[in-house]
């Protein structure tokens, strides 16, 4: 309250001008304010004092423009006794504070005129209507453990009304669903425990007064650290006296102070050697090549140590290992190994090298997902003949997704739109893995198109001699025209990373027609309408499938006396020029119906043409074809007749004569020479020319490895009428 008072004479009165808060609202953020005029007679006065013209007492604030005015005529009435109240009045005003709760001080004047000239001034200040609090700022989220988390903020004043209590929540649902809170009423600073390895965590905060709980700051988040160790691979050196180690921070968090690592032979295992490093890579020393050594590592964040990780085999390259007897550089090469000198003969260092596989794909073909480093390699023991193909890997992959398999070097000729079955036999001799089947598409120009995967993954376990066939169906995009079977390892269970040191063997990729029935390999059970078998050497030559014919059963035939058995057959020559071919290109000629003769013989004459490379194992059939179909929809599973050339040289042109039963080649455009020699039956017996008759037409294959580039081999056929 503030009061503004005059005594003035003539007659003797005093007045008083009063200024007082009566009243604050909260909620509706103002404050009331009375303003009072009175006046008193005296001091000595009597009951004649008085004044007979107009005056007024003014109370008002200018800054509000407000007050209360007393005024009359008389303005001072006599019949008052000696300081006795003329006149106490109020009026009460609502004035409003700013949104923080403050209002600025109010000048108060009192004016009376009439028997009296008056002026005064006084300043009414009104308490600041409290608030809640502001907002928080926060600061940091740090001095992250697995299972806790630093949360620290600053408050930003009280707005009037003192703290009660500072509150921090810390949710990992962004929403503060089921947040956990810590009140305090005097640090910004909260440890949160109990909180889940590996997880962010959003933090925010906030005060209380007694006016109620100011707003939520903004959020900052945080995450525990994972209770895992780092990943890292292990590089041997060419040498195999030393391997760098390169970490990755566990779960991908940053701040890590240093690795810890230890190193052991794998044959002790016994006692290990210790080593750590404030950087990405370590580098060990002191090793024996040719040895296999186990790693294992943590990370220290802070002042955690993440746990140790598993031990992780990877042996040391032996560049000086003898590959079995002593050699020189001259030695002769072996089935899987090529001797040779790094430079003059006999003058400088010799090396033994693992002979290269040709139609396959190279590691860095396929570890463009996966990554990792590692070689491909010819070696001995195939699933279906003498070599495989082996994958090694040197360093660990990052990822799932390495793909390997039959490059476009070794891709089948395919037609768009077509459905194909792929497979493959792997097996992988010292882990377990989860392989997918796919088939990649080529173009004209030698393109990847794209890549059909089954979306079947198997899941292939450790065994030194077990084989597993991975199989995949697709149909060839536009444009493809030719195809390879692939296999890739995908996440899911019982997957894991490649690793240094991890193999892959792979052979008997084979890719399908799917025109008449599903793939089958000539294993397939017998069924009461087709038989299953395999032309000649089972699981390394074509599989067929013929009509079941129902078996005759002699009623009169003796069961005490079966019949002389038949004699037997004339010996056959066999040669050991004809070669398995585990992945082949074909090529088709179709001879229509109407140049068959119905009742007599139809003799066709081939005449092949080489381009630039020479072609090898050339393999020729006859299949009837009563239906007219395109030639990939013929039943493939028997041929009237079979041809094998075991060797055209380039630039020839070879000529089949079905008429004659001759064989002859123009080489580079030369004269003519007998080439009898070079053709053979099937499995290497002396050939048997074919003659198409009935009156139906055939549809005459070529298959022929890879190693020739597709379009290297021309063919054309003439066929003459026998009367």
């Amino acid at each position: 309250m503030v009061a503004i008072t005059y005594t003035g004479t003539g007659p003797s009165t005093h007045f008083a001008g009063t200024v007082e808060v009566v009243d604050q609202n909260q909620a509706g953020n103002y404050s009331v304010i009375r303003f009072w005029t009175q006046a008193w007679n005296g001091p000595a006065g009597n009951t004649s004092s008085f004044y007979g013209g107009y005056g007024y007492q003014l109370v008002t604030s200018d800054e509000w423009g407000i007050g209360k005015m007393k005024e009359g005529n008389p303005f001072l009435p006599s019949g008052y006794a000696q300081n006795a109240l003329r006149w106490s009045e109020y009026q009460d005003h609502v004035v409003y504070h700013d949104a923080n709760g403050y209002l600025g001080p109010m000048e108060i004047r009192m004016t009376i005129s009439g028997s009296h000239s008056f002026t005064g001034y006084t300043t009414l200040w009104i308490d600041r209507i409290p608030k809640k609090p502001p907002a928080t700022s926060p600061i940091a989220v740090d001095q992250a453990t697995t299972t806790s988390l630093r949360y620290r903020f600053s408050g930003n004043g009280d707005n009037g009304s003192p703290i009660i209590l500072w509150r921090a929540q810390a949710d990992d649902d962004p929403n503060f669903g089921s947040p956990i809170t810590m009140t305090d009423p005097y640090t910004g600073t909260y440890v949160f425990t109990g909180l889940n390895p590996g997880t962010t965590y959003n933090f925010r905060s906030r005060g209380e007064n007694a006016v109620g709980n100011g707003p939520w700051s903004s959020v900052l988040t945080g995450t525990t650290l994972p209770s895992i160790p780092p990943t890292f691979s292990v590089a041997p050196s060419l040498s195999g006296q030393s391997a760098v180690i390169t970490f990755s921070p566990p779960g991908g968090v940053t701040g890590v102070t240093e690795y810890n690592y230890e190193y052991r032979t794998v044959a002790g295992p016994g006692s290990s050697t210790a080593g750590s490093t404030v950087t990405t890579t370590a580098n060990v020393t002191g090793l024996t090549p040719g040895t296999m050594y186990e790693y294992r590592g943590n990370a220290e964040i802070g002042g955690y140590t993440s746990p140790w990780s598993n031990w992780y085999p990877t042996t040391q390259p032996n560049p000086n290992t003898n590959p079995g007897d002593y050699f020189a550089g001259s030695t002769l090469d072996t089935t899987d190994t090529d001797y040779a000198w790094t430079g003059t003969a006999g003058s400088s260092t010799s090396t033994a090298t693992l002979k290269n596989v040709t139609g396959w794909r190279t590691f860095a073909q396929g570890n463009a997902t996966s990554g990792g480093t590692g070689t491909i390699a010819q070696v001995t023991g195939g699933y279906v003949g003498t070599y495989a193909a082996r994958i090694t890997f040197n360093t660990d992959a990052t990822a799932a997704g390495f793909i390997a398999g039959v490059d476009v070097t070794g891709a089948g000729v395919v037609t768009a739109a077509s459905t194909y079955h792929g497979s493959m036999y792997v097996r992988l001799p010292g882990r377990t893995q989860r392989l997918e089947g796919g088939i990649a598409w080529y173009n004209a120009s030698n393109t990847l198109i794209s890549i059909s995967w089954s979306g079947v993954a198997s899941v292939v376990t450790a065994s030194p001699t077990d084989w597993t066939r991975i199989t995949v169906s697709a149909v060839a995009p536009a444009l493809s025209v030719k195809a390879a079977p692939v296999v890739r390892d995908t996440s899911g269970t019982s997957w894991s990373l490649w690793l240094g040191g991890d193999v892959m063997l792979m052979d008997a990729a084979m890719l399908t027609l799917a025109s008449l029935f599903p793939y089958f390999d000539g294993d397939f059970s017998d069924t009461e309408l087709y038989l299953y078998t395999w032309d000649s050497t089972p699981n390394a030559s074509v599989s067929a499938r013929y009509t079941n014919s129902t078996v005759y059963v002699d009623p009169l035939l003796d069961p005490d006396c079966p019949p002389v058995p038949s004699p037997p057959l004339p010996p056959t020559i066999a040669s050991d020029c004809i070669e398995e071919v585990g992945v082949w290109r074909r090529y088709a000629v179709q001879v229509p119906e109407t140049e068959v003769e119905l009742w007599s013989s139809t003799l066709p004459t081939l005449m092949l043409t080489t381009g630039s490379v020479a072609e090898r194992q050339v393999r020729i059939r006859y299949f009837p074809n009563p239906d007219g179909v395109a030639p990939e929809l013929v039943d493939t599973s028997v041929w009237d007749a079979e041809l094998i050339l075991t060797y055209i040289p380039p630039s020839t042109e070879i000529t089949l004569d079905g008429v004659v039963q001759r064989v002859r080649a123009s080489v580079s455009g030369g004269s003519p020479i007998m080439a009898n020699h070079l053709l053979y039956g099937t499995n290497g017996v002396p050939a048997t020319w074919p003659e198409l008759r009935c009156g139906i037409g055939y549809v005459i294959t070529l298959d022929v490895p890879t190693d020739a580039p597709s379009g290297n081999l021309g063919t054309r056929v003439l066929v003459t009428s026998r009367m």
